[in-house]
């Protein structure tokens, strides 16, 4: 856990209809009469924990606060199906409907951004607003397609995945390394321990292909 001056909300495995486990962090109805639900939306490779555990505290005095991990990511759910950025947002439409907490206001952290412009195009019903974080419309190079960007993403999970999961864990694990191994770092280390390797190179290269600008 990270230093007790920035608590967690309550965690929990979540059943969406149709699309799998997911973890998410709900800190509960908003102590606020005024008080909205709050969405928070992770960047790649992180989780929901490590991306905005110190915000949790100062959010919740006032509003609702939800934070789910994306597929693939953390303790997100797991699907043979190709990462993409609608799936997650889909995802999201699906706990804000289970939870009963719509419409919400959302904030995307990089790629938690198209994750969040997505739920607003796809699922417009369930955001009352928008914060878009170290974000963009875009992230691909303008002199490599969006559908190339995507081809070599699929290329590189579909070699990882051929790679025996001993392995995988090994690199994981020494990709992990960090200098000091208690307290925080240690709590840092494991959190990001969960996700899976071959999600994000298919994110990396679904953030890469995003673009938004037509619309």
């Amino acid at each position: 856990m990270p230093d007790t001056s920035t608590p967690l909300p309550g965690g929990g495995w979540m059943a969406l209809p149709g699309r799998g486990r997911a973890w998410a962090w709900d800190s509960g109805p908003a102590p606020h009469p005024g008080g909205a639900t709050v969405v928070l939306l992770h960047g790649w490779t992180s989780t929901a924990a490590l991306n905005w555990h110190r915000c949790f505290r100062p959010l919740a005095r006032r509003h609702r606060v939800v934070a789910m991990d994306h597929r693939g990511h953390g303790r997100g759910i797991r699907s043979p199906k190709p990462f993409t950025l609608e799936d997650c947002a889909d995802d999201v439409a699906a706990l804000v409907d289970l939870l009963g907490t719509g419409p919400v206001v959302v904030a995307g952290y990089s790629m938690g951004g198209p994750i969040a412009q997505l739920l607003w195009r796809r699922h417009p019903e369930v955001v009352r607003g928008l914060v878009l974080c170290a974000t963009s419309t875009r992230f691909g190079d303008v002199r490599l397609p969006g559908r190339a960007t995507q081809a070599v993403g699929v290329g590189l999970s579909l070699a990882l995945a051929a790679v025996p999961t001993p392995v995988l864990e090994q690199v994981r694990r020494r990709l992990g390394l960090a200098p000091d191994t208690t307290g925080m770092a240690a709590w840092a280390v494991a959190e990001s321990g969960y996700g899976d390797p071959i999600s994000y190179v298919q994110a990396g290269a679904a953030v890469a292909a995003f673009d938004a600008r037509r619309w």
